[in-house]
């Protein structure tokens, strides 16, 4: 009898022992599975290398794609592995003023680049530059991250026009206009198209610059037969801002003049601004020049730049081609339509 109890409490011990171990197989493998899954999804990537700092084979597919749309502010991205990673970015829209004439497009930019895990990008999307009403206005904001904005005016014939806003990628934050003393942070740059504003029925009918590229495109030449003025803003280089053309240069103010000029990370204000970028473009007041793009870090290579009719350019970090094919979706080496948009794409180790 004795032996029958031990051998009962013997087996009971085992099958109690066999329950503990078990649940612990299941929760290690509970757990396991969720901080795979968590480490898969693009915002948890980091509790991998918080919480399992030895694991070191990155989960991350080949060609797996981070998009950034348009937001009205600072977007980031903090790589989840090491590796190279290709940089994609498109500049946005100028306004115009009317739907039949085309605007000034946003320029491409691309780019790859080596990070290790942890690496903290700065990404700043452009804002399509905005189109007022025909009439008097105050002054507005042109297209986020430096469009050029528009100038107050009483005139009952004019329509203005913002500039687009550059869209960049840099290893520190703030809109690019903030940046210049920090160039060596900045990666890459697409310019923002200028806008096109109109003084209607008295100007004639002609586009805005494009944005991107080593040197954004100037605008056509606007007339105004009322008081037989013609203008255009020049596109921004890499290291100067859009100047302008004004046939009567007696008719305007030093301020305005001022205004008129693109600067670093920003366009030329008036009535049909210039565009945004590395270096924005002028404004001849109401037709403004497209945004300079930027490639010229060295941490990038196989880098080049895309523009809407516009001059090339063969050199490394200026390489530049002309494309007339436009689109309102992001489409590698297209001019941009609407908004700016930004995309990194893992390529491996």
């Amino acid at each position: 009898m004795k032996l029958q109890k031990f051998i009962k409490n013997k087996k009971q011990k085992q099958i109690f022992i066999g329950a503990i171990i078990g649940i612990i197989v299941l929760i290690s493998g509970i757990t396991l599975y969720r901080t795979f899954a968590l480490y898969k999804e693009e915002k948890t990537y980091n509790v991998i290398k918080g919480k399992v700092p030895k694991f070191e084979k990155c989960s991350l597919a080949i060609n797996q794609e981070f998009n950034f749309n348009y937001s009205g502010d600072e977007q980031t991205f903090e790589t989840p592995c090491d590796g190279n990673y290709k940089l994609e970015i498109w500049g946005a829209e100028g306004g115009k003023w009317s739907s039949s004439i085309q605007g000034g497009y946003g320029g491409y930019a691309s780019g790859e680049i080596a990070l290790s895990q942890g690496k903290k990008l700065y990404i700043y999307v452009g804002e399509k530059g905005i189109t007022t009403n025909q009439g008097p206005t105050s002054a507005k904001n042109g297209g986020y991250n430096g469009g050029g904005g528009i100038a107050s005016h009483n005139d009952s014939g004019t329509i203005c026009a913002a500039g687009g806003g550059a869209t960049h990628i840099a290893f520190v934050p703030g809109l690019l206009e903030a940046l210049e003393n920090q160039k060596e942070q900045i990666l890459i740059v697409a310019g923002g198209g200028g806008g096109r504003g109109q003084n209607v029925g008295v100007g004639n009918n002609t586009m805005s610059g494009s944005g991107g590229g080593f040197k954004g495109t100037d605008s056509e030449v606007f007339i105004n037969n009322w008081d037989v003025v013609s203008a255009y803003g020049y596109g921004g280089t890499q290291n100067m801002g859009g100047e302008f053309y004004y046939s009567k240069p007696a008719l305007l103010t030093d301020a305005l003049k001022k205004d008129m000029k693109g600067t670093f990370g920003k366009g030329g204000t008036r009535l049909g601004s210039g565009g945004g970028g590395f270096y924005g473009g002028g404004t001849g007041g109401y037709s403004g020049g497209g945004g300079s793009g930027y490639i010229g870090n060295k941490k990038l290579y196989n880098k080049e730049m895309y523009c809407y009719n516009c001059e090339t350019n063969e050199e490394i970090d200026t390489k530049t081609y002309t494309t007339a094919n436009v689109s309102e979706e992001a489409i590698s080496e297209y001019a941009k339509i609407g908004n700016g948009f930004a995309r990194i794409t893992y390529l491996g180790k």
